[in-house]
This record gives structure tokens, sequence and C-alpha cells, in this order.
């Protein structure tokens, strides 16, 4: 998302930003630097997104979605008319399906043309994590939420004038649905790559590293699985080598695996500085939908990365020479062993991945896509 702000704010163009504040995801506004805040006019509203009993229990009755439930505020209703009657808008862009219930509220007060930005496909997560689940109740009831809220993707999607999908996968999704009567657009992350420098990769006392915020459950599931199945093999076979995790809020499950070779770590100034101060960098998904941002970065900082194939889903990458694909124990240490053993393969994978972000995943080159994108939905 501030790719997008900074980068429309780059070109030109005046930006103004609503922003709903979690529980979750919680920010102190006055952190914001002042700078940023007068530049993007960002307001926000404070929305607890805790699970409740009661209203899951009626979505389940009434078979509506209580992932979009949860995100009907009066509140935010009420500022969102208030900047709507107060400023004139040619492109309004909201994140993620979620937020589609104040569409009407945008119609009744603007003429702007409305955007979804797709993160990722979200019933898609759901299913994927249904489909890894034993517990015949908690598979029952993820079911529930993905089908609910697929069936409200697809009887929503046509209030939409346009959607900008984050990987071809994702915008494709959304066309079968529209059958192609929606203009969209693929507008991936993209990134300044002045801002990365690429690090040589340390071969003496190599380290595995992961990084990623554990309150989304596809990380949790991924590297719970990784730690239980993957990592007493990696141990067995390469004693010396140590797992550094890098989380805000860490789970309870994980500090039981915290040791001498496993190192956590709950505060991390700097995401850039941690990835590359590591050999090796793995993506262990099973679960998921849209791109993994952190691979896009650990690609720019010429890291070898290993990732399952859902981790990697949706991003421009050829398998073995710019990433390693391992979706079992067996794959995940042939991997290591590649890059352990054969220092110039690493490093030719290394100088690869910075090379296919400098093609793909230039920030300017999308948000010119995406302004050339606006100015076709605005005239329609």
């Amino acid at each position: 998302m501030n790719m997008m702000i900074e980068g429309m704010l780059k070109a030109g163009h005046s930006v103004h930003v609503l922003a709903i504040n979690t529980n979750k995801y919680f920010f102190k506004k006055n952190e914001i630097p002042v700078d940023y805040r007068s530049k993007t006019h960002l307001e926000t509203i404070y929305l607890d997104l805790s699970p409740r009993l009661i209203e899951a229990l009626k979505c389940l009755l009434t078979n509506k979605s209580y992932h979009v439930q949860r995100f009907i505020s009066t509140e935010f209703k009420q500022k969102l008319k208030q900047i709507l009657l107060n400023n004139q808008f040619d492109i309004i862009q909201i994140e993620t399906i979620f937020l589609t219930p104040y569409i009407p509220l945008i119609r009744k007060h603007s003429g702007a043309s409305i955007v979804l930005r797709a993160h990722n496909i979200e019933s898609l997560i759901w299913k994927r994590l249904a489909g890894n689940t034993k517990n015949p109740f908690k598979k029952f009831y993820l079911n529930h939420l993905a089908s609910t809220l697929e069936k409200y993707e697809i009887d929503h999607i046509s209030q939409y004038d346009g959607i900008i999908g984050i990987s071809k996968i994702d915008t494709g999704h959304y066309q079968n649905i529209t059958a192609g009567e929606i203009p969209a657009l693929t507008a991936t992350f993209g990134l300044n790559i002045d801002d990365y420098s690429c690090s040589k990769n340390k071969h003496e006392n190599p380290s595995l590293a992961f990084i990623g915020a554990l309150n989304w459950l596809p990380n949790s599931e991924g590297l719970h699985w990784f730690l239980k199945n993957i990592w007493p093999e990696i141990r067995q076979h390469y004693p010396d080598i140590n797992f550094f995790i890098a989380s805000k809020n860490i789970p309870q499950w994980l500090r039981k695996f915290s040791s001498e070779q496993i190192k956590l770590l709950e505060s991390v100034e700097n995401a850039k500085e941690f990835i590359a101060a590591h050999s090796i960098m793995v993506v262990p998904l099973l679960s998921g939908s849209g791109i993994r941002i952190k691979i896009i970065e650990g690609m720019a900082l010429g890291k070898a990365i290993i990732s399952t194939s859902v981790g990697a889903e949706g991003i421009e990458y050829i398998e073995g020479e710019n990433i390693l694909i391992a979706n079992h124990k067996d794959e995940f240490l042939q991997s290591l062993k590649k890059c352990l053993t054969n220092i110039g393969f690493m490093e030719q994978l290394r100088i690869n991945a910075r090379k296919n972000i400098e093609k793909n995943y230039n920030a300017n080159n999308i948000i010119k896509e995406v302004e050339l994108f606006y100015q076709q939905i605005i005239k329609i």
C-alpha cells in the first residue's frame, strides 16, 4: 500500500488515505512522521477485529461472510462520508474485498471510479488452511469461512469499475469471475532497487532466516510445519547451522522451540538488515495467496531463497536459477546441500535473484502502468 501511495505522490498526484487501524496491526498515529501524515492527509479509524463468538455464530446461521461483517463500522462510514463531502476524487482505491460494503456510500457521495486493489485471493487462503487442517470441527468452520467469502466475492465484484491484482494469478481469478467485463491490471509490489544494497553472502557459519508476521495464519502454520518436520532433519545433516526467526509478538508455541540453534528475535529495527545478515532465507508456506513481499526484498538483497511453491506463488521466477523450490523434507535438504556445498552455485543464484528484481519489480515502472490504467478507467 505504501509503495502505491509514495508512487502516486512522486508522480504528482494528490492522495488522501483513510485507514482502518486494527488491534491486530495497531499503530500510533503520532509516531508516523508529520510530513508523511501531511502529504497523505492520513486519517484513521480504530476497529477491534477480535473474534466474537456471537457474531460468528450469527454469520454461520445466516450464511454470511464473517470476514466481511467484521469490517463494517458506523464510525468508519461517518468519516468516509465526511471526506467524500469535502473532497473530489477521480479514483477511490479500495484495499481488499473486505471493504466492499462501503461502495454504496461512495457511489452516493462521489462520482469517482472505484478500483479494487486485490492483495490476494482471500477465499483461497481459507480454502488452503481448511485443506491443511485435520481437526474435523475446525475444518468444517474454515470451509464455511472460505465458501461464504468466495460467494461474497462472486456476488459483489461487479460493483467495481476496475481491478488491480498483485499477481497474474489473482488478476486472472477475478477476470474469470467477471468474464473479463471489468477492466483489470496486474500491478505487483515494486521497490526502488537503489534502496537495496546487494551484500555478499556469508559462507562461514551459514545461517537460515525467516521473517514474517506470525499473527497471519499462513505464516504461523508454515513455520510450525517447518520446525516440526524439516528442521530436525536439517539439524541432523548440518549440526552447525543456526536458524534465526524474526517476528513481532512471538507466540507461545514458538517460544518452546527456542534453543541454541533456533534464535528468536522479537524486535528487529531494520528488516532489510536482518535479511542481509543471513545466508539463506526460507519461506515454508503451505497456504496463503497473493505474493510474499519478503521474497522480493530478499531477492533484491541478493539472498539465496528456498521456498515452497505456495510461498513463491505469484512471483516471476525460474526455479533453480534465481530461487529454489522445496515442498518436502528431501527437497529442502537437497536445496540446502546445493547452497552449502557449492559456493559458486549460491553466488550465481543470488546474482540472478537480484537481476530478476531489477527487471520485473521496479516501482517506478509499476506506478506508470497504474497511472495509465487509471486514466483509462476515468474515461470509461
